[in-house]
């Protein structure tokens, strides 16, 4: 075997591509970042000029999709693109995407001529939590001409919640023009 040399190497250089920081020069922006149980749409952008900014919802699959559509939790991925190699990957989680229904029981105690109570216990959200529970209430006579307007954020519509982790909302039938006959509550 006889000794070959190699006398044409070339170099190649390659430009670093520049990396991409969050609340430098690259912003993720959520459509909300309260509690939904909605998709949540990001939009994704950089300042950095000259390359192609690629976005990914797993981190495998790249492409240009603006924004992206998360209809669970998970990761927004973005990197920069010089058509043959791409930047370090930059991330942000989405994580306020619950779409579970809380679970509870709820019952009627206290009856009286006066209302009735509605007792709602066993009480469980592990995703977003309960920061509230509202009962909106009224008659079956002349339709809902007795419900509170505006009671998915009225205190008058609101539970209270008890010691034993329990909730309580009173209905008083002074509360509906002292209807006589069904009463409707939901609980939400």
């Amino acid at each position: 075997v006889e000794n070959q040399s190699i006398s044409d190497v070339s170099y190649i250089t390659t430009e670093t591509i520049p990396k991409l920081v969050v609340g430098s020069n690259l912003t993720f922006t959520p459509s909300t970042s309260n509690w939904t149980n909605s998709n949540v749409s990001v939009a994704v952008s950089t300042t950095v000029k000259g390359y192609t900014l690629q976005t990914s919802t797993d981190g495998k699959t790249w492409g240009t999709t603006n924004p992206l559509i998360y209809s669970a939790n998970g990761t927004a991925y973005a990197r920069l693109w010089d058509g043959n190699n791409a930047s370090a990957v930059a991330t942000t989680n989405i994580t306020n995407i619950d779409k579970t229904a809380p679970s509870f029981n709820a019952s009627i105690s206290n009856v009286s001529s006066s209302g009735y109570d509605v007792i709602i216990t066993r009480v469980s959200d592990t995703q977003s939590g309960i920061n509230r529970i509202q009962c909106p209430t009224w008659t079956d006579s002349n339709g809902q001409d007795d419900l509170d307007g505006s009671w998915s954020t009225s205190d008058k519509s609101k539970a209270t919640k008890q010691s034993d982790g329990s909730y309580k909302f009173r209905v008083n039938i002074t509360d509906h023009k002292n209807e006589n006959g069904k009463y409707i509550t939901h609980v939400y």
